[in-house]
């Protein structure tokens, strides 16, 4: 089965040190493949750098070990 991975304005921005504001900016230039949900947007997260992707995993894969 293959599933897109989506992450948030908010969870992104956090993950890189930004404004939630600087991501939307990013997703208006067409930076990163993104959809709006309701009155937000959301990430592709396979559309983000290899190394932000890697930190995403390994934020997961830390949040998983704690549960």
């Amino acid at each position: 089965m293959n599933q897109e991975l989506w992450i948030s304005t908010e969870e992104l921005s956090f993950i890189l040190g930004v404004s939630s504001r600087a991501v939307r900016k990013a997703i208006a230039k067409n930076k990163y493949k993104s959809r709006k949900v309701y009155k937000h947007y959301e990430i592709l997260i396979p559309s983000l750098d290899e190394d932000i992707q890697q930190k995403i995993l390994d934020i997961s894969m830390k949040i998983d070990k704690e549960t």
